[in-house]
């Protein structure tokens, strides 16, 4: 390991057939690291060229059976051969909760799926932070920046296009609504041509790219 000091760092629990094993993410002031049972990767964060993530909540018959974050990253060197995935698991965690004498309390009364990882957490905002800022230089030097796959973002409007068909697009001070129910982000425009858009929250680059809206779509 690098003798760079460590900001911020966090265990995960993998369970194995015969044991538990244990990865680590360790957060630096310019890089960051993750362990796992196989290997340790270590990246900068201005080399990551795009990233998606994901955090699902596990239940089995009404059980916790814990979280789990996956991360995709696609740093510079590799970035057209297909991402480097990362699956990193938080256990359910006990809680305090009233129980009566000689009463038996199940497991998913005493215990709770944790609501994140402050340090993954953190982690993903700083790659949102640094792709976010790439973009946002895109539209200033060529007057968009690509998005996730098939939509790009300028100053003033989001475009849909593929193709087999002509661009399709909205102004943002003509979108009626967004939301984000379900893993999925959606924007309605009526009277434009770019009447509804649906973009999975897992997508490539989705969160670098939301910031950027939001940025832009404050401006005007």
């Amino acid at each position: 390991m690098s003798t760079s000091q460590i900001e911020k760092e966090t265990t995960f629990k993998e369970p194995g057939l015969i044991r538990v094993h244990n990865n680590h993410l360790r957060l630096f002031e310019s890089e960051f690291e993750i362990e796992d049972r196989k290997s340790s990767c270590r990246f900068r964060f201005d080399q990551i060229e795009a990233m998606s993530t994901a955090t699902v909540s596990n239940y089995f018959n009404g059980v916790p059976q814990g979280i789990a974050h996956s991360l995709k990253l696609w740093p510079k060197e590799t970035a057209n051969t297909g991402p480097i995935e990362f699956l990193l698991q938080q256990f359910p965690e006990k809680v305090d909760r009233p129980r009566v004498w000689g009463v038996t309390v199940p497991f998913s009364a005493t215990h709770a799926n944790p609501d994140s990882d402050p340090v993954f957490e953190e982690l993903v905002a700083r790659l949102v932070y640094q792709l976010s800022l790439k973009m946002i230089d895109n539209v200033e030097k060529q007057g968009f920046t690509p998005w996730v796959p098939q939509v790009k973002l300028t100053n003033r409007e989001i475009i849909f296009s593929t193709k087999h068909q002509a661009e399709l697009s909205c102004r943002f001070d003509e979108i009626a609504s967004f939301d984000m129910p379900d893993g999925l982000w959606q924007i309605t425009a009526p009277g434009t041509s770019l009447e509804e858009l649906q973009i999975g929250t897992g997508s490539i680059n989705f969160y670098p790219g939301l910031k950027v809206f939001e940025v832009l779509r404050s401006l005007k």
